[in-house]
């Protein structure tokens, strides 16, 4: 890369990161979040993949490493959330159907939305994932896009297996920011479309995201779902 280019790289990177502090600044996220933003050097780089997105409500919040030992209104506490239905995770499903109908489909992407073999869904802690609506949905979205009948019977949704080499990141810690989950259809269950803000994996099991709704949908286009109860 040419001395030119890079300057042009980090010029890039100097403005994402006033960005997130002016983002953190902006929604009074306190100063632990704009000193994430400023030191942290994962959360750093986590900001500029969602800068260079087109985020514009991220900040990033450590939490200690007993998080998942808390009670939900524990980590509502200690996020600063204004509710425990704003606390969500993104879960990627197998459909292990996937091999046997693909070439009847003439599909050969496991990340297409045509008929994917791969799915990331945006849940609330709150709430039961419906795996068979979530089938069902999926179903009809694929005939919808096919212009063919897609049988429930070709979705078997089960929870992927290898999350870490697929997303490069592991459990707890998987976040739509990642280059592979970005490829992979989304679906966020229609309850958060409610809500104005939630809190997500940030890539580590210790990094929380938070992000405004309207953002994360418009952004992301994902496919709001009736796939939790």
């Amino acid at each position: 890369m040419a001395a030119s280019e890079r300057l042009l790289v980090l010029e890039g990177q100097v403005s994402a990161l006033r960005e997130s502090v002016r983002v953190a600044r902006d929604l009074s996220a306190g100063e632990e979040e704009v000193q994430i933003a400023l030191w942290d050097a994962f959360a750093v780089r986590m900001q500029l993949l969602a800068v260079e997105r087109g985020f514009t409500t991220s900040y990033f919040r450590r939490c200690p490493k007993d998080y998942y030992e808390m009670s939900l209104e524990q980590r509502r506490a200690l996020l600063g959330a204004e509710s425990v239905a704003q606390l969500c995770k993104s879960v990627v499903f197998e459909n292990s159907r996937w091999p046997e109908y693909s070439s009847k489909f003439g599909v050969s992407d496991p990340f297409s939305w045509t008929y994917p073999r791969y799915v990331v869904m945006v849940v609330q802690y709150i709430r039961k994932l419906d795996t068979d609506g979530a089938a069902r949905m999926l179903a009809a979205r694929s005939s919808e896009l096919s212009n063919e009948k897609v049988p429930r019977a070709a979705f078997n949704l089960r929870l992927a297996e290898d999350v870490e080499t697929l997303t490069s990141y592991g459990p707890n810690a998987v976040t739509l920011l990642g280059t592979m989950v970005q490829r992979m259809p989304t679906i966020v269950s229609k309850h958060i479309s409610r809500l104005d803000s939630i809190w997500l994996g940030g890539g580590q099991v210790d990094l929380k995201w938070h992000v405004g709704v309207s953002d994360l949908i418009q952004t992301v286009r994902p496919f709001l779902g009736d796939v939790a109860i």
